[in-house]
């Protein structure tokens, strides 16, 4: 048996919850129905308090987490978790039902994210290299300013787009997995890159090779490379 008060405590003193919850009786994990928010002004939090099941939908963004041990293992809409400190996806959700956001922390894989996130992936402003680990499906991949050097581990469904930071010696033949690939403005990615790029996009494997050679018709055969 598990203190439910205590962990009613933890609830009120860090989070907003908007919804009924129940608490488990023997392992203390906390399913809402509704959505759960931790408390404005909370800014260092280094790990979540309660061990959260299943949620409707879960922001715990720039309060100071550096795990995330204790989210949700089920979310039914978006799990939000920007602008901390976190290095590692591991005990985080196993399911979200649309998008999943950890875009500004220090994360160095996508190990331990969701095997697929219907609507946007957002890893944005990390310190990856690579995208091993990532889900094997997404709506939207984000993935601008990071330094990468591979794209190892692209997802192998992507529905909408991809969104990344140029790099002329970044091998982009694996984004043509996207219909549409999309450049952030600063460094401006050449004219011709995203036009080579969206010409071939999302149209299988035999484009592959058309795209390769426009790329290095172009000058950029660095970029023409998986």
């Amino acid at each position: 048996m598990v203190d439910t008060d205590y962990i009613d405590k933890q609830l009120r003193k860090y989070f907003i919850i908007q919804g009924p919850h129940t608490i488990d009786q023997i392992t203390g994990v906390v399913d809402v129905d509704g959505y759960v928010s931790v408390g404005s002004g909370i800014t260092s939090l280094p790990e979540l308090p309660v061990q959260f099941g299943t949620v409707n939908a879960f922001k715990c963004s720039d309060v100071g987490l550096i795990s995330l041990k204790g989210s949700p293992h089920t979310v039914g809409t978006l799990f939000w978790a920007s602008g901390n400190k976190l290095q590692s996806l591991n005990h985080g959700p196993h399911t979200v039902g649309t998008g999943y956001w950890v875009h500004n922390n220090q994360l160095r894989s996508l190990q331990g994210a969701p095997r697929s996130v219907p609507q946007r992936m957002w890893c944005s402003g990390n310190q990856l290299r690579d995208l091993q680990g990532a889900p094997q499906s997404v709506g939207s991949l984000w993935i601008g300013k990071n330094p990468l050097r591979s794209l190892l581990g692209m997802p192998k469904t992507i529905s909408t787009d991809i969104l990344l930071t140029y790099d002329p010696e970044l091998p982009l033949l694996k984004t043509l997995i996207a219909p549409n690939i999309l450049f952030n403005t600063a460094p401006r990615a050449p004219p011709e890159v995203s036009k080579a790029l969206n010409s071939h996009a999302g149209r299988g494997q035999a484009h592959i090779l058309a795209c390769a050679i426009d790329l290095i018709k172009y000058g950029y055969a660095a970029n023409a490379k998986q």
